[in-house]
């Protein structure tokens, strides 16, 4: 009966901690009036260069996201955000992990590959190769007949791990 209860517990405090994600977040109002695609080339713009402001941009998806319950718009956000917080030495993995979560019963071209390639570079952020490599090879095995450029993406992914590791002789034909 305790293990049930512990059990229920940690689910509701798990769902509550990620259904907080953008809790306290408010849209700027210089942002309100913005459609998805100005946001995702503002986003696209400062990402890698001023990752502060890709983050407010990802924010601003995800929250538009969900409040207009568009499940595309909440899963770039929670993309985006997870890539973020990789990028800036924060954990990212809580998000990746809603994303595997919300996605797991999707199948579009995208998702749920994506939310695993995500998950596969925040370990390589964290210098997990072996776990890395677990995620991108699920990646893959989901994308092989669905996007073609999304399975030579996770190729590239792979040839970038062995790289790391010093596998450079393996890493040659991934990137060719």
């Amino acid at each position: 009966m305790q293990k049930l209860y512990l059990t229920f517990l940690l689910s509701f405090l798990q769902s509550l901690y990620f259904s907080q994600s953008t809790k306290g977040f408010h849209i700027p109002d210089s942002l309100k009036n913005k459609n998805f695609d100005q946001l995702k080339k503002s986003y696209d713009k400062v990402f890698r260069i001023d990752n502060s402001k890709a983050e407010l941009y990802a924010n601003t998806i995800l929250s538009k996201g969900k409040k207009e319950n568009n499940n595309d718009l909440i899963f770039d956000g929670y993309y985006k955000i997870a890539h973020i917080k990789g990028l800036k030495s924060e954990n990212g993995h809580p998000y990746a992990d809603t994303l595997i979560k919300i996605t797991r019963n999707v199948d579009t071209k995208e998702y749920p590959a994506k939310a695993y390639i995500i998950k596969g570079i925040l370990f390589n952020y964290d210098w997990k190769y072996s776990d890395a490599l677990n995620y991108y090879i699920d990646a893959q095995k989901m994308s092989k007949n669905k996007n073609p450029d999304q399975f030579y993406y996770i190729k590239k992914l792979l040839g970038i791990l062995k790289t790391a590791t010093e596998e450079n002789e393996e890493a040659l034909p991934l990137f060719l």
